[in-house]
């Protein structure tokens, strides 16, 4: 059936929490019992939250590449019964295609940034080239480009003169 979500959707970065601790120790943390008292000795934050919500077993995977590890897959069963080998394996596949999907998203990303900076470095050397006698346009066209490629409102350039600032 439907598990319950838990209060909160951040949690500290420790050990006393079954994702904090298979992220800092690189490596799956599996409780069968969330009530058994070493349980709730070694991991205070998981047993606290999770048995308030009727939970009985928890198994947290890290999500690691290049040995840094970027967060952690939990789940967990509302009774007692311990994950078996093949699922803690599955759970691990599962793991490594989402890092796989978060750096394809970021290098995506990052291909996508640097199209849209050559694009705009190449529209300011056109207006450049337009415009041989008047600075304006190309004070314009890069204006433009840095709050767009910036993801801002508005963008100000200024030149100096003397002990003064112009709005260009």
């Amino acid at each position: 059936g439907p598990m319950p979500l838990l209060p909160s959707r951040w949690r500290p970065l420790t050990r006393a929490n079954t994702p904090g601790r298979a992220i800092l120790e690189r490596r799956p943390i599996h409780i069968h019992d969330l009530g058994a008292p070493e349980a709730v000795q070694e991991y205070p934050d998981s047993v606290t939250a999770q048995r308030a919500h009727g939970l009985g077993t928890v198994l947290s995977v890290p999500l690691v590449r290049d040995g840094a590890a970027l967060g952690a897959i939990t789940i967990r069963r509302a009774i007692v019964r311990p994950f078996t080998d093949n699922q803690i394996a599955l759970l691990q596949t599962f793991a490594d295609q989402a890092v796989i999907a978060i750096e394809n998203v970021r290098l995506f990303n990052e291909t996508k940034e640097a199209l849209e900076q050559q694009t705009a470095t190449s529209e300011i050397l056109h207006v450049i080239a337009r415009s041989r006698t008047d600075i304006q346009p190309v004070f314009d066209a890069v204006a433009e480009s840095a709050a767009r490629l910036c993801d801002s409102s508005d963008a100000e350039i200024f030149r100096r003169d003397g002990d003064r600032l112009w709005l260009v």
